[in-house]
């Protein structure tokens, strides 16, 4: 019996501290769906050869070994600088993502060169755009975004970026020294990219019967690219505004509404529900009249 009671105690603990935990809504895996590429060298016997095989293989959620994109470079001697990029696009119909957020590109044989431009004979170089636009060809535009080396990870596994500035597509490269390039090897497959948002953090709000609240975002990230969107509803529905707060109108009911990047596709993310309780108007008074009596 004790064993029992205590087991509902503690079921009732969990239940209390989860209904008061703060709600956010966490990264959404969503995969790059667009791809570009670039490559030059290809000098015959004394020359070296750079080339991107198979980019459509790199876009999606391919996971499997057999299925990838590949960026070489192979050759006896680079007379001038040559190159091979792979761009992975994240489409957006709504412009860049927000900075902050994190890419993730899974890899392989990228120990054979630097992903950092370390290596004397290839580079293998990382650099994010925004604006980037290559239309599956291989003319590829964009605004370089500078990266340090904080930015960059490699696990072994995935690379993992996550840039300054509002950005929508991650290039990998390899590029030959020119005149050092007497052995210009090297090769890097890809699988396949995503991104993660940072959370969106709110609190909900409590407030008396015919009463307005301003609601806020919670660390906000701060950016003229990047901003929020408030709706009535979870999709869909009206746009009540945008920025990092929202002022809701007197209110006699609980209200329950949504934000989301405005930097975001909104078909491809759920927005945050954020919930105003209002407490509910106490009764009138019970107001007793006593008559003016005289003695």
């Amino acid at each position: 019996m004790e064993k029992n009671r205590l087991r509902w105690i503690w079921a009732l603990v969990l239940v209390m501290l989860f209904c008061g935990m703060e709600r956010e809504v966490y990264g959404q895996r969503v995969y790059a769906t667009n791809y570009g590429f670039s490559e030059s060298g290809n000098g015959g016997l004394f020359g070296v050869h750079a080339y991107v095989k198979n980019p459509e293989n790199a876009v999606g959620t391919n996971s499997t070994n057999s299925n990838y994109c590949e960026i070489s470079m192979s050759g006896l001697l680079a007379l001038s600088p040559k190159h091979s990029v792979y761009q992975l696009e994240f489409s957006n119909s709504e412009g860049n993502l927000p900075a902050g957020t994190s890419i993730f590109v899974r890899l392989d044989n990228a120990t054979s060169v630097s992903l950092l431009g370390l290596a004397l004979v290839t580079k293998g170089l990382v650099s994010v755009y925004k604006d980037a636009a290559s239309n599956n060809t291989s003319s590829l535009t964009g605004t370089a975004i500078s990266l340090s080396d904080g930015d960059v990870s490699f696990n072994g596994e995935y690379l993992v970026v996550t840039p300054p500035a509002c950005f929508n597509a991650i290039r990998v490269s390899l590029v030959s020294d020119g005149l050092l390039g007497l052995l210009a090897t090297g090769s890097i497959k890809i699988y396949h990219a995503y991104f993660e948002l940072p959370a969106i953090s709110t609190d909900n709000e409590e407030i008396c019967h015919n009463e307005s609240t301003l609601l806020s975002i919670s660390n906000p990230i701060s950016s003229s690219d990047c901003n929020y969107r408030w709706y009535t509803q979870a999709t869909g529905g009206t746009l009540l505004g945008t920025g990092t707060s929202f002022l809701t109108p007197k209110l006699t009911h609980n209200v329950t509404y949504y934000v989301a990047y405005s930097g975001v596709d909104p078909a491809k993310l759920s927005r945050k529900a954020v919930t105003v309780t209002v407490k509910p108007r106490p009764p009138a008074p019970n107001i007793i009249l006593i008559p003016n009596s005289q003695y």
